[in-house]
């Protein structure tokens, strides 16, 4: 059923973007692949009621690394214990282990001298209540690598327990070196089945009106897998559009318009007919297959290849 992948694919697009027009990052799986990570981070343990539990830590890179996100290059970042990293100001958010949906909120203000602020510019590979300062808690790590202009910065959680618990959360966060003017990839990766998310919040937020959330207190089928964020190019540029409301098929290629001005013209496969019963004008009628191996197809053939007219993410 090539024909209706290909107009499933269209619908699913225009759903997903509709409620992330204004974010501007998007996502996509991604191959796992754990990348070690040697340095132990060291906790401010300042401005917080819980220090090295709900802290913060600052780290620099070397060589004239810069991470480009959302359009400003950073050569540090701040590392937040609860299962995050923020670039730019501190705005108390490290402070806030309750995850919430995004976007997030401002922090609690715990005294003078210690800023509470709107939440920006955070990634959140894994957001809830983590100690990497309890007993039996395995700790945060991170490591600039790589050579330029191919270097990448990887922080881990390393079976980083949950508050009053011993389970384990093992993730991390890789930062992708970029070419200059362009916003940096990065990817999320997941060690443990733990890392379930049906108790954290995972996205971005570059402010309270962009942010982008993939999942909240909900399923993830965690373990070994990888989601890679970027800022898409552009808009998503459509291939074909099929009305089907020519008045008969006869399996003559390129007798199944395309009103999209490409010339993508497809061909009627098996029984399927046009029919008067439609909205608009005319519609499409395709019979069920039969069961079995050798049943006869009833379909459109776009006669795109979908993964070199599409893509095949």
């Amino acid at each position: 059923m090539k024909a209706l992948r290909l107009l499933l694919l269209g619908w699913l697009v225009a759903l997903l973007a509709g409620p992330a027009l204004a974010a501007s990052y998007t996502f996509r799986s991604d191959s796992f692949a754990w990348e070690s990570a040697s340095t132990a981070v060291g906790w401010d343990r300042s401005c917080t009621g819980y220090p090295g539990d709900d802290d913060k830590a600052t780290l620099n890179f070397t060589g004239g690394f810069v991470f480009r996100f959302a359009g400003t290059n950073y050569s540090s970042v701040r590392v937040l214990a609860n299962g995050g990293l923020q670039f730019g100001s501190d705005t108390g958010f490290f402070r806030s282990f309750s995850n919430t949906a995004l976007p997030a909120g401002a922090s609690s203000n715990v005294g003078s001298g210690c800023v509470s602020a709107a939440t920006t510019h955070v990634i959140l590979p894994y957001w809830t209540d983590l100690n990497p300062s309890q007993n039996g808690s395995g700790g945060v790590t991170w490591q600039q690598k790589g050579t330029a202009p191919n270097r990448y910065v990887v922080v881990s959680w390393n079976g980083v327990h949950e508050y009053r618990t011993t389970t384990p959360y093992t993730f991390q966060v890789i930062l992708y070196e970029s070419p200059a003017g362009t916003n940096g990839e990065f990817k999320f990766q997941y060690g443990n089945a733990n890392a379930s998310g049906s108790n954290a919040t995972i996205g971005v937020q570059v402010s309270g009106s962009d942010y982008t959330q993939y999942s909240y207190d909900s399923g993830y089928n965690a373990n070994g897998s990888a989601i890679r964020w970027f800022v898409p190019s552009g808009s998503p540029t459509r291939r074909a559009e099929y009305r089907f409301d020519e008045w008969n098929y006869s399996g003559r290629v390129g007798e199944v318009t395309d009103s999209s001005g490409n010339s993508n013209h497809g061909v009627r496969v098996g029984n399927a007919t046009t029919s008067a019963t439609a909205r608009v004008c005319r519609s499409l009628s395709i019979p069920a297959d039969a069961t079995g191996a050798t049943s006869a197809s009833h379909a459109v053939d776009t006669l795109l290849d979908v993964n070199s007219a599409v893509g095949d993410k």
